[in-house]
């Protein structure tokens, strides 16, 4: 139960709370923590998996070539993302 309803289309984002920061400071603390490794894993695997794809299967290409840029990689661009406030 816990599962569906953290993974439901209604449900906030799971990791907001790792990645999300309200000031300059805060990010870079993140970035340089959990936050930064959980993004740099993620962005790695992306790219990992891509390569190995290849251009084999073209759904699973475009699929992947759209996740990669929709993610935030801290190592190019660590000052683009937008400080949060609430």
């Amino acid at each position: 139960m816990i599962i569906e309803t953290v993974h439901a289309q209604e449900a906030p984002d799971p990791n907001f709370l790792l990645l999300s920061f309200r000031d300059d400071a805060e990010r870079k603390t993140k970035l340089a923590g959990l936050g930064g490794k959980f993004l740099n894993g993620r962005q790695d695997a992306l790219l990992k998996y891509q390569k190995e794809a290849g251009d084999d299967d073209a759904r699973l290409a475009v699929f992947l070539e759209k996740k990669i840029d929709a993610s935030p990689n801290p190592r190019l661009l660590p000052s683009s993302l937008p400080a949060r406030v609430h």
